[in-house]
């Protein structure tokens, strides 16, 4: 299985770190920012795979985190993080701003692994010229 370089984004340092270390153990490399603002700065200076951010932080929303990341860096694949699912957020994060996929805190650490890997799959699919 091909590994990815994923950035995680999320304000709270615990859930940033526990997925860090999981992604980390599955072989990925892994960056991570505490703010929408931040994973901007970061994605300016590297280029990433994935990009995995919770959907309720201060400042900048996930979904306006991964808007503006799908202007500066299309091929980045996005998978959103979160504790209050509602089928607006779902309906705007998938068929709106074109999210990858969805996962619900708290995350299983085998269903974040297996959405990870094929969201890596997915954009090495992308990459391929036709």
């Amino acid at each position: 299985m091909e590994k990815g370089k994923i950035l995680v984004v999320d304000d709270q340092s615990m859930i940033r770190d526990v997925i860090r270390d999981i992604l980390k153990q599955s072989g990925h490399q892994i960056a991570t920012a505490e703010s929408g603002a931040d994973a901007l700065d970061v994605l300016q200076e590297e280029d990433f795979d994935v990009l995995l951010t919770d959907i309720m932080m201060p400042g900048m929303s996930g979904l306006e985190l991964v808007s503006k990341v799908r202007e500066l860096k299309p091929m980045v694949v996005s998978v959103l993080l979160t504790a209050y699912p509602s089928v607006d957020s779902i309906d705007q994060s998938i068929a709106h701003l074109g999210a990858y996929d969805y996962l619900l805190k708290p995350v299983d650490k085998n269903k974040l692994c297996d959405t990870i890997d094929r969201a890596v799959r997915k954009k090495r699919f992308m990459e391929k010229p036709v």
